[in-house]
């Protein structure tokens, strides 16, 4: 995937597997301090959200993971017997 990014974009990929863990940590933090879509709502809950996105991960890689370009590198990169079960 990585080598099709590359040839298709002209730059690295960002994109980094250990994203999938940093997400559902930040993910599990949050929901300890912002138990309810009430609290999520609140000063409280959006300053919790502020603080988690920028003090616990690359929120613009993380981004990229999602991009046309990075998916596009992922279709390239695989087979149909790669997707199947």
């Amino acid at each position: 995937m990585r080598r099709r990014f590359l040839s298709n974009v002209g730059v690295e990929s960002p994109y980094d597997p250990a994203d999938v863990t940093t997400v559902s940590n930040v993910e599990n933090g949050l929901a300890e301090k912002v138990p309810t879509q009430a609290d999520f709502l609140s000063v409280g809950g959006v300053t919790a959200l502020a603080e988690a996105l920028v003090q616990r991960m690359d929120v613009g890689r993380v981004l990229c993971g999602h991009y046309p370009n990075t998916y596009i590198a992922w279709m390239q990169s695989v087979s149909a017997a790669d997707l199947s079960m």
